[in-house]
């Protein structure tokens, strides 16, 4: 279950799209991310629509925590995810069987706290600098319909894939025929003929050209 608010008074419940408790929220380069029961992990651009990322674990999802380029989770049985972009996940070994219920960065360390008196600590060296503009690449795919005996195309999915090999891809925006700029969250369908425009930039303020 997800609320938010305005102004930390009035809230409103908004439909996430999983039925799984939700444990852990923060909010990291203009990206809301949530975790919970069941591997469960969900994104937001504006804290009201939700999407699904696939973590790789059906481990209860505690806690999740940003710095130095990474994204990490703690979790059931000693359970930590790590991401550079908050999309793709990767399961580390972290020693410990019980579960990690809590996580923090700063000093360029990241320390994680559990059951028993747990507390795990991860140093990291300063990152490389980044100065590459994230990559974007596009894929159409045909809607066919059948109507009346009659087959014909009714709009084409687009999906848009960004990549980032340093600090990560931070956001992506599209536009159809010069309108206002769009967050990218999910793939959309286009009807007709237009002007499809998009970029990407990165956690290191690196902006892709216009596409």
């Amino acid at each position: 279950m997800v609320y938010n608010s305005l102004d930390g008074r009035n809230w409103t419940k908004c439909e996430s799209g999983t039925i799984e408790p939700l444990d852990g929220v923060a909010y990291v380069n203009g990206i809301f991310l949530a975790v919970g029961r069941s591997g469960t992990i969900l994104a937001s651009a504006d804290g009201t629509t939700w999407t699904s990322r696939q973590s790789g674990t059906s481990k209860y999802l505690n806690e999740i925590a940003y710095g130095n380029g990474s994204y990490i989770v703690t979790g059931e049985d000693g359970t930590i995810l790590t991401s550079p972009d908050g999309i793709n996940w990767t399961s580390r070994s972290s020693g410990a069987t019980l579960d990690l219920q809590g996580i923090a960065y700063g000093y360029r360390t990241f320390v994680a706290v559990g059951k028993a008196g747990t507390i795990l600590q991860s140093s990291m060296s300063a990152p490389a600098p980044d100065n590459a503009a994230p990559i974007t690449k596009y894929s159409v795919k045909p809607n066919w319909v059948n109507e009346g005996g009659k087959k014909y195309i009714k709009g084409y999915t687009v999906t848009l894939t960004a990549t980032d090999n340093s600090s990560g891809v931070k956001i992506t925006y599209y536009r159809i025929n010069k309108g206002a700029w769009t967050v990218y969250t999910d793939p959309f369908v286009l009807y007709g003929s237009g002007n499809l425009d998009f970029y990407s930039e990165d956690n290191a303020g690196n902006k892709e050209a216009v596409y």
